[in-house]
């Protein structure tokens, strides 16, 4: 009996930490530390073993209790109290097998962000018959009738779709309204995205079923560092991304799709285990426990990264006969600069936005939304330009 008995507790302990994981969106470890110090300080209270036995449990309960308040002192404190329902109420999003997730159809939601009581952004998201976000000649047909145009094809993430601003202030909005119709823009672009769900829409023609008129004749990838992770599913697109198509290099140093990256039982479960140390903010936000993880960024994810680019620029200029571009997001990341001395070595055309940016002058806050880090509408708009000016110089 006192054997059931201890199986019972045991079982009950190791559920409560399973619904603290569940269910505490906020620091779920620095709660665990606390069940499980008051858990061993009992221990050490009720145990017949000898006085050693009971220092250890005090001092393993010390040091549980310790790490729950080194938990507790990394959390940004503002953040912490917020609602899920006030800090973001996003878009839906559905499963696809192409993307691995992708817009609703037809679809207009309202999207809002509050810092406590304060509203940070209170915008719409409108989507064509294709589930991309709408572009001028979605929002005005008389626009199809009009003059000869070039398709533009606009990937990749969040950057690109618009998180934060009004559908007709995107970047791909802008850039089609400002070419006086000269160009038509179509945005391929979804949150989380990363290159690898742009390749994989090029290699599998998905543009001819979004693009029905005429093929596009440029490309734009707008490229952060942190792409790099989402093309090799590390920390943190694993949170998200597990349904994306994965590539990786093959033998001979080309890019081979391999399916999705949970897409095998090992997988699944060794993503699910990640997921759940990934609430811990001792780990997540340390490097050395990072790296013991596989979760720190090595030279063959960069590697892939810059190959999924390039294959995306051969088939699209094999394929559309199309020029292809990046716009490169300035930032002091580590990456950064490989980024930009790879792609230029293999001669791929890039802009980065401190040169769009720098001869206004402005502080760098003015280009992102407050409290959430996107591009702001005014970003978007002096991009559009830079672009359409960099384009009439460029045979």
């Amino acid at each position: 009996m006192a054997k059931v008995n201890k199986f019972i507790s045991i079982f009950l302990i190791l559920c409560s930490f399973a619904l603290i994981l569940k269910f505490v969106k906020k620091v779920p470890y620095f709660y665990i530390s606390v069940e499980l110090f008051l858990l061993l300080l009992l221990v050490a209270i009720r145990t017949k073993k000898s006085s050693n036995f009971k220092a250890f449990c005090v001092n393993l309960a010390t040091v549980t209790l310790l790490c729950g308040f080194a938990e507790l002192y990394q959390v940004d404190w503002q953040k912490l109290t917020l609602s899920e329902e006030e800090a973001y109420n996003g878009v839906p999003y559905k499963y696809d097998e192409l993307r691995g997730w992708a817009l609703e159809k037809d679809t207009k939601v309202r999207s809002t962000l509050f810092l406590g009581k304060e509203l940070i952004y209170d915008v719409y998201y409108t989507t064509n018959q294709y589930g991309l976000r709408v572009a001028p000649h979605d929002l005005n047909p008389s626009l199809n009738s009009q003059k000869a145009f070039n398709n533009v094809v606009f990937f990749v993430c969040s950057f690109v779709l618009g998180e934060g601003v009004n559908d007709n202030e995107t970047l791909p909005y802008f850039f089609e309204k400002k070419s006086g119709g000269d160009y038509r823009s179509y945005n391929l672009a979804g949150e989380g995205y990363g290159p690898h769900q742009m390749l994989r829409m090029l290699e599998t023609g998905f543009l001819q079923t979004v693009i029905p008129d005429k093929k596009p004749s440029i490309a734009i990838y707008l490229c952060l560092s942190d792409h790099i992770e989402r093309s090799s599913c590390k920390y943190p697109y694993f949170l998200w991304g597990i349904t994306g198509p994965k590539y990786k290099l093959n033998s001979s140093g080309e890019v081979q799709y391999v399916g999705k990256f949970n897409d095998s039982l090992i997988s699944k479960v060794k993503f699910k285990l990640f997921n759940q140390l990934a609430k811990s903010l001792l780990l997540s936000n340390n490097y050395w426990a990072k790296q013991l993880l596989n979760w720190n960024i090595v030279q063959d994810d960069k590697e892939l990264f810059i190959k999924i680019i390039l294959r995306s620029k051969e088939i699209f200029t094999e394929r559309y006969g199309g020029k292809f571009y990046v716009i490169s997001w300035t930032d002091k990341s580590v990456n950064y600069p490989y980024i930009l001395s790879e792609l230029k070595k293999y001669q791929i055309p890039v802009i980065t936005t401190e040169e769009i940016f720098h001869k206004f002058n402005d502080p760098m806050e003015l280009y992102r939304i407050k409290a959430d880090g996107h591009p702001s509408k005014i970003a978007y708009e002096r991009i559009a330009d830079y672009i359409q000016d960099y384009l009439k110089k460029t045979p």
